[in-house]
């Protein structure tokens, strides 16, 4: 797959490689399809864009460059793409020039990939990074700094959203013309607008993805176990295949069993409670998922909430509106902040006997289509 797209696009991207170990990981659909957006210098020359730090006391966490020819830190903007690890410095105004006399400075220790491109307004940076960070910025002495910290440093309590399916490839349950993959994507987008009021609570709110583009079941587990996230919660849509079924309604959420700890359970029941409760449905409670990927392969608490029946008139439709996705994400919202102030209740989950239902074949062979 690398050495196909390095073919389709060798005249456009020159990648500059500073690798320790002489591998770098695989580019993800959604950064091709992002960098075919965008032109690339063209040099060979990486010495003219990253200059090697050579004492270097940050452990190769910290990154700089100079600010000069009108260029501030308000031209300067710094993302983390955590689904991808890579590390985004965009600097608006900058030429060719510029990003040769002021080149980024810092260790290559951590970076498993280096990119140099150009968009409308400037260059920048894209740096595929070892691990999952977040980043600081600072200016001082005209430099311009940025620096990885453990995500955990930042946040006290880490959330994971993951908006099931996504792209082409796997649009999920498709029920008269809908797509699942669009209606998790519009709650996903509608939960990530409670980021900043989280981030001030001290609670950090990541998601898989943002845009209808296909990933990997693996990735999503990756990022969730590698955030080593407080709640993992993804995003899914039901349905009674091949038959329209009014009578079957209602909100369940799926659970590993593995989880020993109860806490899987627990947030499965909660936020099935939580999402029944904001939009007046049914709660179906809590299921055993461990045959779905997500469930089996999550290492932290995970829980899969599907939100709805496709295959019921009045949910399908409702599902298709903003009001109703708005009051879903409300759902998922209200569990983040329960579960955050009062923890998960263990102990009361594994004591309950009284859900004990495995997810059904349509379920486990709809959510695992991308595997």
């Amino acid at each position: 797959m690398l050495l196909s797209i390095f073919a389709l696009t060798a005249g456009m991207f020159t990648f500059l490689h500073l690798v320790q170990n002489g591998t770098f990981d695989i580019m993800t659909y959604a950064q091709a399809k992002e960098l075919e957006q965008k032109e690339t210098a063209a040099s060979s020359d990486a010495g003219a864009y990253f200059a090697e730090a050579e004492d270097d006391d940050s452990d190769g966490l910290e990154f700089s460059f100079h600010l000069s020819g009108g260029i501030g830190k308000d031209d300067v903007e710094v993302s983390i793409n955590q689904m991808s690890q890579t590390l985004m410095i965009d600097i608006d105004g900058a030429d060719d020039n510029y990003v040769t006399a002021n080149p980024l400075s810092g260790a290559s220790t951590h970076i498993n990939d280096l990119l140099l491109y150009s968009y409308d307004d400037g260059y920048g940076y894209e740096i595929t990074l070892d691990d999952y960070y977040e980043c600081e910025t600072a200016v001082e002495d005209g430099e311009f700094k940025i620096s990885l910290v453990d995500p955990h440093e930042k946040y006290d309590y880490i959330v994971v959203i993951d908006p099931g399916h996504g792209g082409s490839d796997s649009p999920g349950t498709v029920w008269n013309g809908v797509k699942e993959s669009d209606i998790t994507l519009e709650i996903g987008n509608a939960i990530m607008k409670y980021q900043e009021q989280l981030a001030e609570m001290g609670i950090g709110l990541y998601t898989t993805r943002t845009e209808d583009v296909y990933t990997y079941l693996s990735g999503r587990c990756a990022m969730a176990n590698g955030l080593d996230a407080d709640l993992f919660l993804s995003i899914h849509c039901n349905s009674i295949p091949g038959y329209w079924d009014d009578a079957t309604s209602g909100v369940e959420t799926l659970y590993s069993q593995k989880d020993k700890k109860g806490n899987s359970k627990a947030l499965a029941q909660l936020l099935s409670e939580k999402v029944a409760e904001s939009t007046s449905s049914r709660d179906r409670g809590a299921v055993m998922g461990d045959e779905i990927y997500i469930i089996r392969k999550a290492k932290v608490p995970v829980a899969l909430c599907e939100v709805g029946f496709m295959s019921n008139h009045t949910e399908l439709s409702n599902l298709q509106t903003k009001s109703y996705r708005k009051k879903v994400a409300e759902g998922f919202y209200n569990t983040i902040i329960y579960a955050f102030e009062n923890g998960l209740d263990a102990e009361e989950a594994k004591a309950d006997s009284t859900v004990d239902n495995s997810a059904t074949e349509d379920i486990v062979n709809n959510e695992n289509d991308e595997n």
